[in-house]
Parts: C-alpha cells; sequence; structure tokens
C-alpha cells in the first residue's frame, strides 16, 4: 500500500481487513493478520474479531478475545 500508493495504512485500515477476513469465516487467517500487524492491534481490532468469532457461532473462541480487551 505504502510502495504502490503511498498510503500509510492506519489502524481503520487493519480493522477493515480484519473485518473483510472474519467475516466471511476466515477466522484463522484474521488472527495470523493480527499477529503480523506491524503495530500493536488495538481494542477496535479485537473486538472486531471477538464479534465476528460469535457471528459464526465460536462463542468460546469470541470469549478468549474478549478477555484480551478487557
Amino acid at each position: 500500500m505504502r510502495q504502490d500508493y503511498g498510503i500509510i495504512p492506519s489502524m481503520e485500515h487493519y480493522v477493515s481487513i480484519v473485518d473483510m477476513l472474519a467475516s466471511t469465516g476466515y477466522l484463522e487467517e484474521a488472527l495470523e493478520f493480527i499477529e503480523k500487524m506491524p503495530m500493536e492491534p488495538n481494542a477496535d481490532v479485537w473486538v472486531t474479531l471477538m464479534n465476528l468469532c460469535r457471528v459464526h457461532g465460536l462463542m468460546e473462541l469470541g470469549d478468549c478475545y474478549a478477555e484480551v480487551v478487557e
């Protein structure tokens, strides 16, 4: 993004990518993406993943991410 378009990715960009991955069922990929982020993920990232885990019926996994946010 930076090289191609001269745009420095913000946290909102990262939240959007996590949302796109997790909302389509790629929860593991979303977590891998979060782990590789060049900055510390904020609560918005974890809340997005947590909520989409619950949408996909993975309540226990969503609860694990809720603990990270707290």
